[in-house]
Order: C-alpha cells, then structure tokens, then sequence
C-alpha cells in the first residue's frame, strides 16, 4: 500500500522569519486559523503553488569526489573542480580532465568566441584553446653581421602562439658604429609558443617596425632592417592575470583583482593593459556579472551599477548597501520571476536580507524583503531548478561570518513580601 501523508499547511505566503508570527503581519484571513500564513522554519521539504508541504526529490550519487566545487553548465556540457583538477563529466557519468593547477580557491567561468574561459586566484586557463601568452624578456642584443646602416635602433621581442601575438616589453636601444647586424639573446620564452617576431626601428628612428618572425629559440640573428610596415602594436599589453571573477562585456573581457578591475583590449582577450585600465574600488569585489546594458560589481557592502559603451565612460553607480555574499549569481529568464514585470535575463544573488535580483535597467529588487533574513556567509551558490511545477532558487552558503538577526528577551526580577519577610532577591 503506497505510504499516505497528511496534507500540512497552507502558507499562501511561503517563508517569513522575520516578524514575529503573533504581529498583524500574520494577521490575515486564512481557512485554517489555526496555521499563520507564513512558515517560519522547515527542514528538506518544498512548497507547491497553493502553500503546502511536499517532500523533497531524494538525490542519486552520480560520481565519486573528494572536495568538489564550481560547478558550471555551458551549453550542453557540466564542468567542475575536484582537489585543484577542472573537470568535464560526460553523459555517462566519466569524466575529462580539462585543467590542472586550480587550488582550492572558487572558479569563475566566462563563455567567449566558441570558448570556455577561467579563472581563480591562482590561474587563467581555456577550456578548448589558450589564454594569453607570456611575454618575452627584453632582448639583450649585440652587435653582429647584416645590412643595417650605422646608427641607433630600438629592438622588442613578442611571442606568437596560435597565431596570435604577445604583448612587448620595453624596446632595448643598441649603437651600431658600422653597417651590420644584431645578435639577440632572449629569456623567458613561453613554452608553448610558435614563433618569435622582433621589431626594430629605422636607423635613428623612433617607430618600431615588424622586422623578422623566427623560430622560439635563442638567439636570433637580426640581419635584415625592417621594411617600414607593420608597426608594434602591443607594446605595453600583459596576459590576463590570476583573479577571482571574470566576465564578458562588449567585446572585453574583465578581471577582478582583489580590489580592482581590469579590462581587455576590444576583441583582443589576450591583451591586458594593466598599469593603466583599472578601476579600483573600496574593498574587495565579490561579484561581477554583466547584463546586455551594463554590469553589477559588489563589494562586501556595496553594490554598483556601471554602464556605458567604452571604458571611458564606464561610471559606477551605488544601488545598493546590504551585504553580499561572495559567489556567481544566477542568471536566469525575467518570465521566470514575474514579480519583477521585466523582459531579457536577470541576475539573482545572495545578500544577508535573502534573495537579490538585478535588472537590465540597472536597478536591484529585494524579491524577500521583509520576509526572509539570514545569516552573513562568505560564500554563496545558486541554481535554478523547476520540477512538477515548482520554481524553485536554490541557494547553498558556506562560512559563516556574523548574525544578522536581531535577538531580544525579557528579564523579570520579583521580590516577594511574605508576613513582612522578604523572600528571594530582585
């Protein structure tokens, strides 16, 4: 006989902690007087659409992990972290290891141009391909056999990989008494590049000019002066840096340093000026995500909104002070929160007054205000899940921080007067 359980409830009006449940608020008409409308603590269990219980969906081990951790769905493929390893796990439940040397620290993933990218604390990878390429030492040149003309001349070195070229450090300047040539010594190659181009100005020049492409090795024999075309253009760019979100917006992609962002050529994800594109911020950001008309930034206790089309124009707006915990948020269909009475994609994440959704217009709605407080957590996961009708935000918090629940209890002190004899003590 199948196992029957009673019907428990309704709360029309889901959860709510933070009134208390003899106030008005409670107050309201309900068939079962009996039941307040509102739940205030429940364990492993859901509510349908009409305030009931229903027992949770029981989960299935599918793989065996030890301390897994970011977990990111792109497209039709699951990758996460296990013990420092990126993972892709197949349909079948095997699994591909896509990267290795992560740490412990929390993942942040950005999808760009038929890639997977990512990012942590500790290092920049691809899931498919490469992110950026290291940038060669400044070359330490002397004088050989060639055709250049007696003079002065600036030298850089670039790597390329998959055709795409690094950044150059500062030129090297060499006096050449005599026509003839340049020997270059040169450390720091990167290990997986293809090729090495050198770049050298005209005699006396000041532009340096694409002048040989040669093979990742040294050192290069530089005999022949340079043609006067294809000037260095990436001199000053950086690989992107160890940080601990990143994301996609107009064509760039940006970091979060700590406390700062950095953002990337147009189009150009390998290139990073970072002695000059930054943004800094009063503390460190916590969440980074980007809409089609702009992108949020939080610290611990701000939150801000930032638009405009180039980074000139990129100018923070404070839109809200409560706190955040540290995390990916959820980006998900405005249809699926109809409250919000938006179009497009929002974005959902985890402050200590529960549930936050941003809006492409840049505003930020408290969808459990008044409802629902939690405790302040470091860490914050979210995902959607809708099943037998049910919407449901699931929300995961690790490391508690502080309480944000206010506490209050009564204290009676009572003397009591018996035949004029004073018993107990106030």
């Amino acid at each position: 006989m199948a196992e029957q359980t009673s019907a428990i409830g309704p709360w029309p009006q889901g959860i709510n902690n933070v009134d208390d449940p003899k106030s008005s608020t409670f107050q309201v008409p309900n068939d079962d007087r009996r039941t307040p409308p509102s739940l205030t603590k429940a364990t492993n269990v859901d509510l349908d659409r009409g305030g009931f219980v229903k027992r949770r969906v029981g989960r299935t081990k599918r793989i065996a992990l030890t301390n897994a951790h970011s977990l990111y769905v792109w497209g039709e493929r699951l990758f996460f972290v296990d013990e420092g390893v990126l993972y892709e796990a197949l349909t079948d439940y095997t699994t591909i290891e896509r990267g290795t040397g992560l740490g412990n620290d929390p993942v942040s993933y950005a999808p760009v141009a038929g890639d997977l990218l990512y990012a942590n604390s500790t290092k920049v990878g691809a899931v498919e391909g490469f992110w950026g390429i290291n940038l060669p030492s400044s070359p330490f040149i002397t004088p050989g056999a060639g055709n250049f003309r007696a003079g002065r001349y600036l030298v850089a070195v670039t790597a390329v990989r998959g055709g795409v070229e690094s950044g150059a450090r500062q030129p090297v300047v060499i006096e050449l008494g005599a026509v003839g040539g340049m020997t270059l010594d040169v450390a720091g190659i990167d290990p997986a590049a293809d090729a090495l181009n050198v770049y050298c100005t005209e005699s006396n020049g000041r532009e340096l000019y694409f002048a040989g492409q040669f093979a990742p090795t040294s050192p290069i024999n530089l005999a022949v002066p340079p043609e006067g075309k294809d000037p260095l253009t990436t001199f000053g760019h950086y690989p992107p840096v160890p940080a601990q979100h990143i994301m996609l917006f107009r064509g760039r992609m940006v970091l979060a340093v700590e406390n700062a962002l950095y953002w990337s050529q147009p189009l150009a994800y390998h290139h990073f000026r970072l002695q000059t594109d930054v943004q800094l911020f009063d503390d460190r950001v916590v969440l980074l995500a980007a809409l089609d008309s702009g992108y949020f930034v939080a610290t611990a206790l701000r939150t801000y909104w930032v638009s405009g089309d180039e980074p000139d124009n990129w100018q923070p707006r404070l839109v809200d002070t409560r706190r955040v915990a540290e995390g990916e948020p959820l980006r998900v269909p405005a249809q699926k929160l109809p409250s919000l009475q938006s179009q497009g994609e929002v974005l959902v994440w985890a402050t200590e007054d529960g549930f936050v959704a941003g809006v492409g217009d840049g505003s930020v709605r408290h969808l459990t205000d008044g409802r629902l407080a939690i405790d302040a957590y470091k860490q914050s996961a979210l995902s959607y899940r809708e099943v037998d009708g049910i919407r449901q935000i699931l929300l995961n918090l690790q490391t508690k921080q502080a309480n944000t629940l206010l506490g209050a209890t009564d204290r009676m002190s009572v003397k009591v007067i018996r035949a004029n004899e004073s018993v107990g003590e106030p």
